[in-house]
């Protein structure tokens, strides 16, 4: 149905976009690369990339927590 497919189109377009996105960063900056995701919706777009990336749900928050504890008195 037109909901399913728009919501496939969002995902698999996504997964091409991040790909594109390190295939240029590969060119750019050479092959070792180490690419992070984070999200709640980045592991379902991780099964359409081609592209190994480390999927850490929690890392902006676990950033954020650590400077908040580095600040506190």
């Amino acid at each position: 149905n037109t909901v399913q497919n728009v919501q496939s189109g969002l995902i698999i377009g996504t997964a091409c976009t991040i790909d594109g996105m390190i295939a240029q960063f590969k060119s750019e900056l050479g092959d070792q690369l180490t690419c992070v995701a984070t999200g709640d919706i980045s592991d379902v777009v991780l099964d359409y990339c081609s592209n190994s990336i480390i999927y850490d749900e929690n890392l902006v928050l676990d950033g954020l927590r650590k400077i908040y504890l580095k600040n506190v008195k």
